[in-house]
């Protein structure tokens, strides 16, 4: 039995109203009080069989949201759902066992291509990751060079005369005393 689709009342007249189904509340609402040519409200008259209800395609929906869940399913009565609130590693995770165990996945309609799709994404990145790392090592080993270059020029600098130094620290000791305060 084919059900009709159940609109909100209002829905084509106002633009903030979307299709969703919202049940009339209005004192004088058409939609309510089941006046023809307003609408269809839900009722209990629509529900379908109790044999098919709640299944997909005659199939009942399991959903997983860790791989071990996939271990008590049955492929010839059951499909697999996964929960949209799985992360991205344990979803391929899911995936690739359920693929093993040859058990269909509602979520995805070519799992396989989404795998690969995905490792590919995978290998890119770290790709990127290794060419990131190399490049701070070598701006590492350019600061290096440069700091043991510097390094150089301030030793060469510092063979000043010991006489000269004691005098360097002397006036340096009576620019601190001499500041004002």
């Amino acid at each position: 039995m084919k059900k009709p689709t159940f609109l909100r009342q209002h829905h084509g007249e106002k633009v903030r109203l979307k299709d969703k189904w919202r049940r009339p509340k209005g004192l004088q609402s058409k939609l309510r009080l089941r006046k023809r040519g307003h609408g269809l409200p839900i009722s209990v008259g629509y529900k379908s069989e109790k044999k098919i209800r709640g299944k997909v395609n005659g199939f009942e929906p399991v959903i997983v949201c860790k791989p071990s869940d996939l271990t008590g399913i049955d492929k010839k009565t059951q499909v697999v759902v996964i929960k949209s609130t799985v992360g991205f590693r344990k979803r391929l995770e899911i995936i690739k066992t359920a693929q093993d165990a040859s058990l269909t996945i509602i979520n995805y309609r070519d799992p396989k291509a989404f795998v690969e799709a995905k490792q590919k994404v995978i290998a890119d990145k770290k790709a990127l990751r290794t060419k990131k790392v190399k490049s701070i090592e070598e701006k590492v080993k350019k600061s290096e060079v440069k700091s043991q270059k510097t390094e150089e020029k301030v030793k060469k600098s510092e063979k000043v005369p010991e006489d000269t130094k004691e005098e360097q620290v002397k006036k340096e000791k009576d620019k601190v005393l001499t500041k004002r305060q």
